[in-house]
């Protein structure tokens, strides 16, 4: 089961159709990017809420006021690693390139998170988003539909990430058949951007966008 079997959509800009997202890597390029990709699929940007990622356990969560915050700009980027939200306008969307971005839906709430995972917070950032989840809008672990979007696999690096977020994700009571994750590997993909990669062959060290909202 994947959540756009649901009425949510998860969507993944590519490296070579869409191009860099990060402001951080070349702003022009990227506002430019973005108000590309919020065209091509019918949305406004001044809906998106963009997280600037710590590589912590911090979880923010969006209201109506935070609606633009970060999709435009870098002074208003929200230093959070994972955002939760319970209302139709907003669009969550963080920028990764090895690390793993994890979309998590509640049909029943329709209530969506959206998870920034790495080495250095997997175990904190998944539990404490939960948490969020069960706390402010009083979800049911069992109910959620998780996806698992591109991200550095275990051919290149010395960590099965993969492995262990599906793990603590069982952990934590989301049911297994919840679990959507093709393991599309950023290193060995074509499509989206690696840091790894990157690092290693001396190319630009861009981002890809995961953005999560209503369908």
């Amino acid at each position: 089961m994947k959540i756009e079997d649901f009425s949510a959509l998860v969507l993944l800009t590519t490296k070579v159709g869409d191009g860099n997202m990060s402001f951080f890597k070349g702003e022009k390029e990227a506002l430019k990017n973005r108000k590309k990709i919020a065209e091509k699929f019918g949305l406004n940007l001044d809906n998106f809420v963009v997280l600037y990622l710590q590589h912590k356990d911090k979880v923010y969560s969006v209201t109506i006021k935070d609606l633009g915050r970060g999709a435009k700009d870098t002074k208003t980027v929200i230093k959070a690693d994972a955002a939760v939200s319970n209302r139709e306008e907003v669009y969550l969307s963080i920028l990764t390139a090895d690390c793993l971005p994890i979309a998590v839906y509640d049909p029943k709430t329709k209530t969506i998170g959206l998870i920034h995972v790495s080495r250095h917070n997997l175990k904190k950032i998944v539990k404490s988003t939960i948490e969020a989840l069960k706390k402010k809008f009083n979800i049911n672990p069992k109910n959620l539909v998780v996806n698992i979007g591109p991200s550095i696999g275990p051919c290149h690096y010395e960590i099965d990430l993969w492995e262990k977020v599906e793990k603590e994700l069982t952990r934590l009571k989301v049911l297994k058949k919840n679990i959507y994750n093709p393991r599309i590997c950023t290193f060995e993909s074509s499509d989206y951007f690696s840091h790894r990669k990157s690092k290693s062959r001396k190319l630009p060290d861009n981002r890809f966008a995961t953005i999560f909202g209503p369908r």
